[in-house]
């Protein structure tokens, strides 16, 4: 089964959080994504850990 994926937009919505947070966490390491050229991936098993963490 193929996990969806999310973008940077779509992760600080679901997070209440600013773009550029979103951006700077995926950057440290604080948050797991995949880059693909110039843009961020989120897959969902990230994004339900972020949230149940609440962040």
């Amino acid at each position: 089964m193929v996990e969806r994926e999310y973008t940077v937009d779509e992760l600080a919505e679901l997070t209440k959080q600013n773009i550029e947070v979103v951006r700077r966490k995926l950057r440290r390491g604080d948050y797991k994504g995949i880059k693909r050229g110039k843009d961020w991936r989120i897959l969902e098993s990230e994004v339900n850990r972020i949230q149940k963490e609440g962040g």
